[in-house]
């Protein structure tokens, strides 16, 4: 096959990957928050918007969720799933269970953060969870593919039915992940917010 990029290069590239979902860099400045006022009324289609579920007011929960989602869409295109765990078996490179795992550590097993980046934190987990369990349902992924899903899906489970035990505060977090998971066809998930459309502004198309 085709040499691949080393592994030090792909594990480089992952990184930064996954630091575009940390709640850190998702999280919107208080200060900035500040400076954008809601919109006026009729005031709508105006501008490079990200979409909202907050009225006229800007939806800084959104807006982390559009960012995620679009990372993630990357992350867990089942194509690319496939790929990964063809060129692991051929030359020993990333694979697809790298990829979950090292999203899985920094979603759901890393340590919860307080205030607004807190919940764009549990966000993002619950998005994590969306994509994991698409990906592990997906007629087009392969059964490796699907194998892996299924057993960190098992792995997660375990992790989400001992914390809602221990953690109050985050217990209603838990436990609808536990039901999404228990029921996947039985829970209906809100719609993905969409990010802002961005370049050509302001430019018709023919």
């Amino acid at each position: 096959m085709k040499q691949c990029l080393s592994n030090a290069i792909q594990q480089k590239a992952l990184d930064a990957a996954i630091n575009c979902l940390s709640a850190s860099s998702l999280l919107i400045p208080e200060r900035i928050l500040q400076l954008i006022p809601p919109r006026p009324p009729m005031y709508y289609g105006v501008g490079e918007l990200f979409d909202k579920r907050t009225g006229m007011s800007f939806d800084a929960l959104a807006a982390a969720e559009a960012l995620s989602d679009f990372e993630l869409s990357f992350l867990f295109n089942v194509e690319r799933a496939n790929r990964l765990v063809q060129n692991k078996a051929r030359a020993k490179t990333m694979g697809f269970d790298n990829v979950v795992d090292a999203v899985l550590k920094n979603t759901w097993y890393a340590n919860m953060p307080n205030g607004l980046e807190g919940s764009i934190h549990r966000q993002t987990q619950q998005l994590v969870l969306s994509w994991l369990m698409g990906v592990g349902q997906s007629t087009e992924a392969n059964y490796e593919v699907r194998a892996i899903c299924n057993d960190r899906m098992k792995e997660l489970k375990i992790k989400l039915t001992n914390l809602a035990k221990t953690d109050a505060t985050h217990k209603a977090h838990y436990e609808y992940a536990l039901e999404r998971i228990n029921n996947p066809k039985d829970i209906t998930l809100p719609s993905p917010t969409m990010m802002a459309p961005g370049a050509p502004i302001g430019c018709d198309l023919d």
